[in-house]
Formats: C-alpha cells, structure tokens, sequence
C-alpha cells in the first residue's frame, strides 16, 4: 500500500496517537484507568493473541455483555490499566459517544495482563 495507508504513514499515525493519548492522561493526572471486560463464548477461557482488546470505563456495560448469553460460558473482568496501553477512547470521538452508550477504550494487548 502506498500514500496514506502505507505502512509508514499508518505506524507515523500511531505513534503520534499514543503522543496525544500520553499528553492527555497526564494532563489530567492520570497513570491508569479503571476498566471492565464482560465476554460470553462457547470456548473454554484462554490466551486470546489480539493485537486490540476492547473494554469499558462502564461495569454496566461489561456486566451486560456477560450476561448477553447464560447459556455461554462468561467472564466479567475489573483491572486498573496503564494507560499506555490504551490506543483509542469513546472521550475522543462525540458521534460515537452519542450513538453508542458503551463507553469503550480500545487497548493493546498485553500477554502480562487479565484483558
């Protein structure tokens, strides 16, 4: 891929996200971020290899994503996050936080964490 979806134009792109992203936690006098997980699946729980890990700042939220499917097996997870793993949130984006009541926070994956 060439231009604006190049490999270099695309990691030029993240790195300057976690910039802002650093920029803001620390204005705000944040080091980590309280979030939850709720999942439902018909898999045994495992090492799940992702590059991105979706999760909530809303335990209402993960909470009914656990409970979305009782026949499933289901995990509901609380953990305080460093927040230089966290690549995107629903603070940056008002269309998504209007249409969407999820409030989501996009994270790298971690092998040393819960989610």
């Amino acid at each position: 891929l060439e231009g604006d979806l190049s490999e270099e134009r695309r990691s030029h792109h993240i790195v300057t996200r976690l910039g802002f992203l650093g920029a803001l936690w620390r204005h705000l006098g944040k080091d980590s971020l309280l979030l939850y997980r709720g999942m439902v699946t018909k898999k045994l729980w495992g090492d799940q290899r992702n590059t991105f890990v979706s999760s909530s700042f809303s335990e209402e939220v993960s909470k009914s994503h656990y409970l979305s499917a009782p026949e499933l097996n289901g995990v509901l997870l609380r953990q305080n996050v460093e927040v230089s793993r966290v690549f995107m949130t629903y603070l940056e984006t008002e269309a998504m936080s209007k249409q969407f009541l999820e409030a989501e926070a996009v994270l790298f994956y971690s092998a040393d964490a819960f989610f």
